[in-house]
């Protein structure tokens, strides 16, 4: 099973900007009480009365011990729930106050408190909505992991478990499991199991079944398309992935349906790729007809560094760069930015930019880049 590197900073992509700043679970060894801004009148029972404050001025209703300590990852089933004392009266009526939360048929999870994320802490604080998503996404995944036996986390799901970008947040948990049975539970894309077992990766603080890197990027690209592949291919390569995993991959996957996009994956897959945006941008540029080199160097006549390109397109003076909307975020950076571009231009060079959201329109990209190439030709 090959392994890589753990990102120290992985990433996300947003809507128009490249990726940046997935993180890390933080492992929760305990389980304290969460506390909800829920009148104890919520839920009049004497269970619920008793696992919270006695009198009618508490401020809010506290989550039986005995049911944290079930649910000490986050979730619980209700089998679990009714063995501690809970009904599923006290259920609904939770579920309704927002204390609990429905993960799928039979499982829970206490809402988290903020700053938490089903029982781990977030790094990256409850503003931010892509991090909490995935946080979201993975502690619904790991519910499911523990209601069916032999399952392990695959494709999207697992690529956010192996702190690696994705083009798209998934709305559902792939897995897949051996031996395969199919399942019908709402939110839940259950694949047919290929290539070697799952890797453990840590989730929680604890070792769960996810398939492997390599594997990742092969599955995203025939389930979902070669630029969603190629965003996490690219992204494992950067952090130590060896090719010839990826190729043996695309061998595994062998003829299932998507196969020709997982083989393409793995022949496109370049770890020079520094972010989403700039994997999007060069399989567009392919499509297009053109080969570009990556993280092109540019060099003065004094053999004094300039500037590093995006990309520049082989064989001509063209240099392409895709720009996200937060890229420049003061008055500071766009003049450093202006002063480059300037002296790239000084050099002979030719830019053009694409923004983030023109990769969604390749005759518009089509039209700068062969506009850029035929103004350099005039020139040279």
């Amino acid at each position: 099973m090959t392994t890589i590197p753990r990102a120290s900073a992985g990433g996300a992509v947003r809507s128009d900007t490249a990726p940046q700043g997935a993180r890390a679970f933080t492992p929760n060894d305990t389980a304290p009480s969460v506390h909800h801004p829920v009148h104890p009148e919520t839920d009049p029972s004497p269970n619920a009365r008793g696992a919270a404050a006695s009198d009618a001025s508490a401020p809010g209703v506290t989550i039986p011990d005995v049911l944290l300590a079930l649910s000490r990852l986050g979730h619980f089933t209700r089998a679990q729930a009714l063995g501690a004392g809970v009904t599923d009266s006290q259920l609904r009526r939770w579920g309704q106050a927002g204390v609990l939360t429905r993960l799928g048929q039979g499982l829970y999870a206490v809402q988290p408190a903020p700053g938490m994320a089903g029982g781990v802490t977030r790094t990256d604080g409850p503003d931010d909505p892509w991090q909490a998503a995935r946080e979201d996404h993975l502690r619904r995944a790991v519910a499911l992991l523990e209601a069916i036996p032999g399952s392990y986390l695959t494709g999207v799901t697992a690529a956010l478990a192996h702190q690696l970008p994705v083009l798209t947040m998934p709305t559902t948990v792939e897995m897949s499991r051996r031996p395969y049975g199919p399942s019908t539970r709402p939110g839940l894309a259950m694949r047919r199991p290929w290539g070697a077992g799952p890797a453990d990766v840590p989730l929680a603080g604890i070792a769960r079944p996810v398939q492997g890197p390599a594997e990742v990027g092969i599955d995203i690209a025939a389930h979902h398309g070669i630029p969603d592949g190629l965003v996490v291919t690219d992204a494992a390569r950067r952090l130590g992935l060896d090719a010839d995993a990826l190729v043996a991959a695309a061998d595994a996957f062998g003829t299932r349906a998507g196969a020709h996009h997982a083989r393409t994956v793995a022949r496109f897959a370049d770890p020079r790729a520094e972010s989403a945006a700039e994997s999007r941008t060069r399989w567009v540029l392919a499509t297009l007809g053109y080969t570009v080199i990556p993280q092109f160097e540019v060099y003065d006549e004094h053999g004094r560094f300039v500037a590093r390109a995006d990309f520049l397109v082989a064989g001509t003076n063209v240099i392409v760069e895709v720009d996200g909307l937060l890229k420049y975020t003061d008055r500071e950076a766009l003049r450093r930015e202006k002063l480059r571009e300037v002296a790239l231009q000084r050099l002979g060079y030719h830019l053009v930019r694409v923004l983030y959201r023109d990769l969604d329109h390749h005759e518009r990209v089509r039209s700068l880049v062969r506009e850029a190439v035929a103004l350099a030709a005039r020139a040279s």
